[in-house]
């Protein structure tokens, strides 16, 4: 045991050497990280002052670029404070969600039919957000006067 953080016991714990792991080619510097729950791999990146995202698909143990998306970033870092990928299916594909507090707005992508970017919600207040076990998002967020809304994707 290496000691203790509130009630929470912290252990160490030995990583087998034959636990597969991936080498993604992703040339810049990675912001977020995340996988949904059909084994896409998406990554949120800064490559010469552009957001980017890049998402790979894994199959038999590999790991196939299968699409990327670069936003208009001239203001500077950190202005993308959350990045949510999300595991729905819909009629056209699985939709990306990102969130971009500097901003107010919420960008939708959706990646699987390749039509890339989706559309722009501009938001009044920051979003608190929410996950089902089933993939769907939801978004807590004031998108137009004072009246609170919830968005679910």
């Amino acid at each position: 045991m290496l000691g203790t953080l509130g009630c929470l016991q912290i252990q160490k714990v030995q990583v087998e050497r034959s636990t597969p792991h991936y080498l993604l080619d992703h040339k810049g510097d990675i912001l977020a990280f995340d996988v949904s729950r059909h084994g896409t791999h998406f990554a949120l990146l800064r490559r010469n002052n552009e957001l980017m995202v890049d998402v790979y698909e894994e199959k038999d143990r590999k790991c196939k670029h299968v699409a990327g998306y670069t936003f208009d970033d001239k203001r500077g870092t950190g202005d993308v404070c959350f990045y949510v990928p999300m595991a729905v299916q819909r009629e056209i594909g699985e939709i990306l969600v990102v969130a971009d507090y500097s901003k107010n707005q919420l960008l939708l992508l959706d990646y699987m039919s390749g039509c890339g970017h989706l559309e722009t919600i501009n938001v009044n207040s920051p979003v608190s957000l929410a996950k089902n076990p089933d993939g769907r998002l939801w978004l807590n967020c004031k998108v137009s006067g004072e009246k609170s809304e919830i968005l679910c994707f």
